[in-house]
């Protein structure tokens, strides 16, 4: 069994790797390292053992099942936090019975037939308290789709004065803006590292806390450096702290697959042979996330619902490109030759 400190350090790795792909400073962006890894989890159950596609993935992530199962026990049994995951298949009769077993028995679902858009959406909205509504908009084509969704709602340990939130400006990388800021004087778990201030801010009745990131610098290149191990781990001291935190209410979805190829993951999205527990080889054609992420005086709620669409093996052939933007020959043909030719050159 690994410790809090091993377990944690998988997912501040991975969030680190991220932070070097991810675009977090065009616009304020969320994601759900978690999310990933656990729906990724569910894609090597439904492939064969010795795949060599969930080899590349499970190499080049450093993606471990049991421990992230652990991760996922240990956040299933906090009372602020709903931890959920699916697979819809659209030929149900296909599956096999050990793998219809393994899912209920690791993930605590059973497979469902894949029969519309609304049914999935409907689920994650479910699951998500409403804050998902929508994930997916087309199924066409589709064989399978793996589903890992998440709640959190919890209120602070130490909520903020509703009275003493005011209008201030927040200085982005570009330009200026008015939000209403949160504000807070008292003793709290305190860091300063060579390249940022680091604030905890404990969440009621959980083990979850809140950690807050404030780069010194204001590039942009170290702001995205900042999101680093020894920032997501530091070593704190109880300090007296004159503490502002703005607002805020984020939502973001992103297309994880030009990430994952950037990670060196990419034979899963030519083919992943689920053939002893689908009956069939598949292919990914899209991995998407979803997260909303609101922060008041009261405390947080936030949901994220990460979906890997499965289709037929056969890679579909990318477009060939042909801009007719220059000079060219347009010719008549018929079974004897060419019956007309001409030259297009103005």
């Amino acid at each position: 069994m690994q410790t809090i400190n091993e377990i944690s350090s998988i997912l501040n790795n991975h969030t680190q790797d991220i932070a070097k792909i991810i675009d977090f400073t065009s616009n304020s962006t969320c994601y759900s390292p978690f999310s990933l890894l656990h729906v990724l989890s569910i894609l090597t159950k439904c492939a064969n053992y010795n795949d060599d596609a969930i080899i590349e993935l499970v190499t080049q992530l450093k993606l471990n099942f049991t421990q992230i199962l652990n991760i996922f026990r240990q956040l299933s049994s906090e009372s602020s936090i709903q931890l959920a995951s699916n697979v819809f298949i659209s030929d149900i009769a296909s599956i096999s019975p050990d793998f219809e077993q393994s899912m209920k028995r690791l993930f605590n679902t059973a497979p469902e037939k894949l029969n519309s858009v609304e049914q999935v959406n409907k689920w994650c909205a479910k699951q998500t308290n409403g804050k998902i509504a929508e994930i997916v908009d087309s199924i066409m084509g589709v064989e399978a789709l793996l589903v890992s969704a998440i709640h959190f709602k919890t209120a602070w340990a130490y909520e903020f004065d509703p009275k003493r939130t005011m209008t201030k400006q927040f200085n982005s990388f570009t330009s200026h803006s008015s939000v209403q800021m949160m504000q807070m004087t008292r003793r709290l778990d305190y860091a300063q590292t060579l390249s940022a201030q680091i604030i905890r801010l404990p969440y009621k009745d959980s083990t979850l806390s809140a950690l807050i990131i404030l780069p010194n610098s204001t590039s942009k290149s170290d702001f995205v450096s900042s999101l680093c191990v020894s920032n997501l781990q530091p070593v704190y001291t109880i300090s007296n702290v004159n503490f502002e935190l703005p607002k805020f209410k984020i939502s973001s979805t992103i297309n994880l697959v030009g990430t994952l190829k950037r990670l060196h993951v990419s034979h899963i999205f030519n083919k992943v042979n689920c053939s002893e527990n689908l009956q069939k080889e598949l292919k990914i054609s899209e991995i998407i996330q979803k997260t909303v992420i609101e922060t008041n005086e009261r405390g947080t709620e936030a949901a994220t619902v990460s979906v890997v669409k499965m289709m037929k093996g056969a890679s579909r052939e990318e477009a060939k490109r042909v801009i007719c933007d220059r000079p060219f020959y347009f010719a008549v043909c018929g079974q004897q030759g060419v019956i007309f030719v001409t030259s297009v050159v103005e």
